[in-house]
């Protein structure tokens, strides 16, 4: 086999393995924004239903259980969000690779997307937008409990204050790391 011959495999191989890569990280990331879309959807319908009553009318009980399960499938998506992100980095690292090892065998063919996409994006904006989205839903929770309990003039540090405070010290102790 020649040298062209080889060169042609070894350029085959690149672009099959970019494509593999594409497909790879799209379906990770539509997946995860996909059922990010549901539980978000659902988390704000449930903060809209607790709104449904009156404050002195809202039984207790029944608002800190919405409260729950909606913070519920905000952590649930937030968390598979994290894991299935490391499918989506290693694909994007991947096709950046296999972008440079194209350039570097000089063969004209021209796929620089990703790395012009690279270039273009501010780093870290998608995790600060993500992370000011799940605290803002977390907080108009927490001024719905303090609401109600202030009405009916209970603590806000029951039960569901010390979950709230619990999940705020976990929340910022994954994302500092």
């Amino acid at each position: 086999m020649g040298n062209d011959e080889k060169l042609k495999l070894r350029v085959q191989a690149l672009l099959s393995e970019y494509h593999a890569c594409h497909l790879n990280r799209n379906h990770f990331d539509t997946l995860r924004w996909t059922i990010g879309s549901i539980f978000i959807a659902a988390s704000l319908a449930l903060l809209s239903i607790s709104f449904l009553q009156d404050v002195k009318d809202s039984p207790q009980g029944e608002v800190e259980w919405l409260a729950l399960f909606s913070l519920l499938l905000m952590v649930v998506w937030f968390v598979y969000h994290r894991y299935t992100n490391r499918f989506v980095v290693l694909s994007l690292q991947r096709m950046w690779n296999i972008e440079e090892s194209l350039r570097n065998l000089d063969v004209g063919l021209d796929t620089e997307l990703h790395t012009f996409i690279k270039k273009k994006t501010r780093k870290g904006l998608g995790r600060l937008t993500t992370w000011l989205f799940f605290m803002t839903i977390f907080g108009a929770w927490l001024a719905r409990i303090y609401l109600l309990h202030r009405y009916h003039g209970m603590l806000l540090l029951d039960f569901f204050g010390i979950i709230a405070l619990l999940l705020i010290v976990h929340l910022s102790q994954s994302s500092a790391g």
